[in-house]
Order: structure tokens, then sequence, then C-alpha cells
């Protein structure tokens, strides 16, 4: 803004006033400019949403790619009190029956005697010896008390899988507990002087004795022998009896048989295409309520009359719909997969579980890989989403960097009118100004010819009076 300002006293014109309203009148063009910059910038924000929901359809296809996509598996068991068993993508249909004859259990050791508190001194020697399985490790004692706390302090902090606590017994009565960390046999817990000798004098802990044998888990397949055979593991979680499968041993039962089965899951392939479903009706959903126009109110949304919008409503309701080639099924609506009336893709579960419980392959085919050159929904979108999607060259990429240089191209003309507005203003002022000086440098020259002709007038008559 310039820095002098045009009074009209000279004038009594409101001569601010006058320059705002021929600059409001000028500002049009710019305000026009405004008005479109707004209008493409709400155009590329829609456009950036839907690529966003594109983009997410790519997310959902994934669950749907890949060899174990169209065969996943759900691992059971006849007794979940007694076992449970869960599957990995990689499971195969199977089964197997066994009993649990034996759970696994951890090695527990414990001290024979008791002391009256966990402070009260246990040994002499400032080191012991601790041994776990085929580990050991040397407690440093020196440099303190030798305490059944310390003792305990020690032997956690020796890296062997074993956890040690002072266990109060009863009133005045704390024993030294060790477990071993993991189950299973051979992990024997022993505690010494390093040679073999007792570690605590017999009148404190007494010497260090097992109280819990350590076991392997141990099923039994197939029945007695000789037709079964016995597994054993040492922990109670069996992920490798199986191919993809976990087994979780809960309660031994050596009399009674648990079957685990792992067969195909349809509900789970259910769940990813109505998991597609739902991305891809997502992009059709946006682009219809930002396509009509209200009668009303006369508005239209951000997308009506664009192509690009457009021309991804229909490749997408068509990749979902169209017949696919080499199927027996033929169309997805045979698979539970159809178009409503307002452009909305159904998902029927049940028709989907029931076709492919009939014939899984060619569901996976109708929905997954289908026959070149008319493969699959899975295919098409996957195509699809990279055409419209993909840097570079992606069709909605290439919209929205348009729409991007077309906002950016209005904001330069906008601050273009911001220059060229200011100096207009600046030289109406100069105008203005120059106006006010030449009518007050009028005003003055007359207001002194009257009152030179005045004087005149007074001296004239004073002399005919005379």
């Amino acid at each position: 803004m310039p820095s002098f300002q045009v009074s009209g006293l000279a004038t009594g014109l409101d001569t601010g006033s006058i320059i705002a309203q021929i600059l409001q009148i000028e500002r049009i063009p710019q305000q026009q400019l405004t008005i479109k910059r707004d209008g493409v910038q709400k155009v590329l924000d829609a456009y950036r949403s839907l690529n966003t929901r594109v983009k997410a359809i790519g997310g959902a296809l994934t669950s749907l790619q890949g060899t174990n996509a169209f065969s996943p598996t759900k691992a059971t068991s006849s007794d979940t009190s007694r076992v449970t068993a869960s599957a990995s993508s990689t499971a195969a249909a199977q089964s197997v029956s066994f009993t649990v004859d034996n759970l696994a259990v951890a090695e527990q050791a414990a001290s024979s005697a008791t002391v009256t508190s966990a402070d009260d001194q246990v040994t002499d020697l400032d080191t012991l010896r601790l041994i776990v399985g085929g580990d050991s490790a040397n407690l440093d004692l020196s440099g303190g008390g030798h305490t059944l706390q310390e003792v305990v302090t020690a032997i956690n902090a020796s890296g062997l899988d074993v956890r040690a606590s002072a266990i109060k017994v009863a009133d005045n009565q704390y024993k030294l507990n060790i477990q071993a960390k993991n189950t299973g046999a051979g992990n024997d817990i022993s505690l010494d002087d390093g040679a073999g000798g007792n570690a605590f004098d017999f009148s404190t802990l007494g010497e260090v004795a097992e109280i819990v044998d350590g076991e392997d888990a141990q099923i039994q397949v197939g029945g007695p022998a000789p037709g079964g055979y016995t597994v054993t593991r040492s922990s109670n979680t069996i992920s490798d009896l199986l191919d993809g499968v976990t087994l979780t041993l809960l309660q031994e039962d050596a009399a009674t048989p648990v079957t685990v089965t792992v067969a195909e899951d349809a509900g789970k392939l259910a769940d990813r295409v109505q998991t597609l479903v739902n991305a891809v009706n997502d992009a059709l959903g946006f682009v219809r309520s930002n396509a009509g126009y209200n009668a009303t109110t006369g508005t239209k949304g951000v997308f009506l009359g664009e192509s690009s919008a457009r021309r991804v409503q229909t490749a997408l309701s068509n990749a979902m719909i169209d017949p696919v080639a080499g199927t027996t099924l033929g169309s997805p609506g045979a698979a539970g997969i159809r178009v409503e009336r307002d452009g909305t893709i159904s998902f029927d579960r049940n028709a989907f579980i029931d076709a492919y419980n009939d014939d899984p392959a060619d569901v996976q085919a109708l929905i997954g890989t289908g026959t070149d050159p008319d493969f699959g929904v899975v295919g098409r979108l996957d195509d699809l989403v990279d055409d419209f999607t993909q840097l570079g060259d992606g069709i909605l990429v290439s919209v929205i960097e348009g729409r991007e240089a077309d906002v950016k191209r209005l904001n330069d003309r906008i601050a273009d009118w911001d220059v060229r507005l200011e100096l207009r203003e600046e030289n109406l002022l100069r105008q203005f100004t120059a106006l006010e000086t030449s009518v007050a440098k009028i005003q003055s020259q007359g207001n002194w010819l009257a009152g030179a002709l005045g004087g005149l007038m007074t001296n004239l008559s004073g002399r005919e009076k005379a």
C-alpha cells in the first residue's frame, strides 16, 4: 500500500471511497481467477482422495494373491480342553489322532532346610557353581554378605535358563527354590561349592536337591505299538509335528484320543473377498457421491463431467462383474459378487462359500487367476490399480499432476494481479493527489485575487467620497 493518502479537502470529494470503488471493479478479474482456482483445488483434492481409495484396493488384493491365498486352512481340535491347534497360511489339509500321555514339565530344585529370613547368612563361600543340564556358571558372592537373598540374586544374574526365589514356607521359614525356565528332560539343576561339595552348611539351607523331575511331553499317535508310535518334545507347544500347524498340549489323558484336523476354510477366503468388495465399493461410492447434480440447490459434484473419474468407476465395476473365460461358473455373480441398481457391488457370502465348497479350483480361477487374456477379478483389479495409481504414468496420477499445475498457474496469475492492483492504487492516489493540489492552488489564487479586488474596490470607493 502507498504511504500517502488523499484527504479530499480541496475538492470536497470522497476520493478514498472513489479509489476503493475503482479498485473493486478492477479486482473483478482477480476474483474470478480466485473462484476458478478454488474450484480446481476442490477437484484436485477429490482426485487425491480417489487415488488413495484405489490404492486401498491394491492393499485388499494382497490377501488374495500368492500360492496359498486361495487355499486357506483352519485347524480344529476335537477336545480343546486337552489340545488346541492353529494353522498358518502354509498348512495343508491333513488330520492326525493321538493321546496325550505326558505333559512337558520344568525341572525344579529346592533346599532341604529353611532359614528364618531371606536376609540370613547361608554360606561362607565366596563362589558357588550352578549347573543346569550341560551348562554351568560360577556365582560370585565376594565383597558382601552371603545371605539367601544374595544367593537368589546371583543365580538370577547367572545367564542360565533358571529362576531362583526365596520361598516363604511359613513364618520364619524360607527355602531356596530354583526352577528351569524351559520344560523338558535334561535340565537337571544342582548347586555346589565348585568341587562337588555342598554349597551350604547343613545347619542353614542344607543341600539343594531335585523336587520336580523335568519331563518331555509325550504323545502316542495311532494307538499303542506295534501300529502306533510315540512322539516326544521338550515343550507342550509343538510346531513341527504337522507342517504349518501349532499344537498346544493342555491336559494329560492317555486313554482318550484327540483328533486334530486341518481343512480348507472357505469362511476365511470369503472374509478376504468381502474386504476387497468393501474397498471397491468405497472407491465407487466416492465417485458417485461427487458426480451428481442437486437441482434444488443448483450445485454440482466435483466429478460431474470429469471423464477420468467416470473411467475409474466404469473400469472397477466391469472388473468385478464381467465374465471370466475358462471357468465353469463363468460370471462372478455365480460366486455371489453382483452389481446392484445403484452401482454398489454386493457380496453374498453364503453363495460364495457354497460355490467354493462345490468347486474350489473353479472359484479360484474366477476370483484369482482365470485364463489369459481374460483373467480373474483379482488380476483385473491388480492391473487397474497400477494403471490408475502408478507414479509416472498412472491415469489418476497424471490428472493430479495436471490439476496441481493448473492451481500453481492460477496462483501465479492471482499474485500478478496483486502487484498490478497495488500499482494501480498508487497511480490513482497520485492522480487524485495532483488533482487536490491543483484545486487547492487554484482556490488559493482565487482567494488572493478576490482579496486584491476587494482592496481595490475599497480604495476606489474612498477616493470618490473625498
